[in-house]
């Protein structure tokens, strides 16, 4: 019974199911295959070569303002004279992600409103669970395509907008929007989201409007949904279907604290967030863990430089057709070949996919899931090698309990190292 249970469990019939089952697995998508691939690509987007930011700078309201503002949040007149600092120093556009969502209560709104007016500052909006309000500023859009992009970015109740006042004077006004992936680490944010119903540009694409001059976006759309979204000023960003960005983490941000400014900030696009412990939101990365308004920079970053990382919407069925294309050609080789070709093969294989995985993402910016090619390969060969050697053990041990009481041992090692011997007909030699 044992003997045919292990028959069973070695003939490639058992191959198959295996295989058919990690088929199922790869369809079901669990937590453990998410995580396993994301981290794949993050370490496929940290090959990139590290390059120094030439555009932006960050500047933060951390412990040294703290010790000369007094605490968070500071006196939005003080803010006010970092932001005129800033101007004196020839800034750039200035992006502040920090909520000005409640009035002062030291009464420095009008100071701040003053700075604010006309002078190339974008605020930040944020979404909300707890209210239904659109309380949000909009932008327009115009859609291209079957489909209607609301329906596939991610959704919100309600929002939550800088003072009215505010909302007037800035330039911009965009969302901050992070949505982690399964394992909590911030990869992709959304270009747009949805609040109570309508669409709603991410502060980074706020920004690019801004700095091209433009009054509205465009988003094209296909049957899988959001293809890229555009400023008309700038070339087209390539998002997946629910309109986010894969964020490059190969850039360093030159990072000054707001009573630092000097000339150092000429001509710089500016990030002015909040950096003081236990005050400032820390986001985990791929690179380690920073500060809320670093994921603003790195997004703006990524948009500037064109780097559009995607992964194509059919990328999960080409990845299956693979993987049964191996177990084809895997349990119609291994059986027939010996390890002394088939490990040669099997390991160049593996190279191949390496190599193939790296270059379609060095070349072309597109990002293929190698990490379950490979445990399904492994696992798959594992079991077919397995089989291989089972089968020959069980052919030695027949040979054995056949001629072991009528041969000498030596012959029947000899027709266990060789079973092609086993012939009739005998052997005819000159002696």
């Amino acid at each position: 019974m044992l003997e045919k249970i292990g028959k069973i469990l070695t003939s490639s019939w058992a191959v198959t199911v295996v295989a058919a089952l990690l088929i199922l697995l790869y369809l079901q998508n669990p937590s453990v295959l998410q995580t396993l691939q994301l981290k794949t690509f993050d370490y496929l987007i940290k090959t990139l070569e590290t390059k120094q930011s030439d555009e932006i700078m960050i500047v933060d309201f951390g412990e040294k303002s703290v010790e000369k503002y007094g605490q968070w949040p500071f006196d939005r007149r003080d803010i006010a004279k970092v932001i005129e600092k800033l101007r004196e120093n020839g800034a750039g556009t200035i992006v502040v992600p920090v909520l000005f969502s409640e009035k002062d209560r030291a009464g420095g709104d009008k100071t701040l409103e003053n700075i604010i007016k006309d002078n190339g500052i974008i605020l930040a909006q944020t979404t909300t669970t707890q209210n239904s309000k659109p309380d949000a500023v909009r932008r327009g859009f115009a859609s291209i395509g079957p489909v209607k992009p609301i329906d596939y970015v991610y959704r919100w109740p309600g929002g939550l907008r800088p003072l009215d006042e505010f909302s007037a004077a800035a330039n911009g006004v965009g969302v901050i929007a992070t949505v982690p992936e399964i394992d909590g680490v911030v990869r992709r944010i959304p270009l747009l989201v949805s609040i109570a119903g309508n669409l709603f540009p991410s502060l980074s694409l706020e920004t690019i409007r801004v700095l091209g001059n433009d009054k509205s976006f465009q988003i094209k759309t296909s049957e899988a949904g959001i293809e890229f979204v555009r400023a008309p000023a700038v070339p087209p960003i390539a998002t997946d279907e629910r309109g986010r960005i894969w964020l490059s983490w190969n850039t360093k941000f030159q990072r000054i604290d707001a009573t630092e400014i000097d000339n150092r900030v000429k001509d710089k696009q500016i990030i002015l967030g909040v950096a003081i412990e236990g005050v400032g939101g820390i986001i985990a990365t791929p690179v380690g863990e920073k500060w809320a308004h670093d994921i603003q920079a790195y997004s703006l970053q990524t948009i500037i430089d064109g780097t559009s990382i995607t992964r194509l919407s059919y990328a999960n069925i080409i990845e299956l057709l693979i993987i049964i294309l191996i177990t084809s050609i895997l349990i119609f080789l291994v059986p027939r070949t010996s390890v002394f070709w088939t490990v040669p093969l099997f390991l160049t294989f593996v190279s191949v996919l390496l190599f193939s995985c790296y270059y379609m993402f060095t070349t072309y910016m597109q990002l293929w899931d190698i990490s379950f090619l490979l445990v399904f390969s492994v696992v798959i060969f594992g079991h077919l090698i397995f089989n291989n050697f089972a089968r020959e053990f069980r052919l030695k041990q027949q040979i054995k309990k056949q001629f072991g009481t009528y041969l000498s041992p030596a012959m029947v090692e000899k027709l266990q190292q060789n079973p092609n011997l086993l012939k009739l007909g005998g052997e005819t030699r000159e002696l």
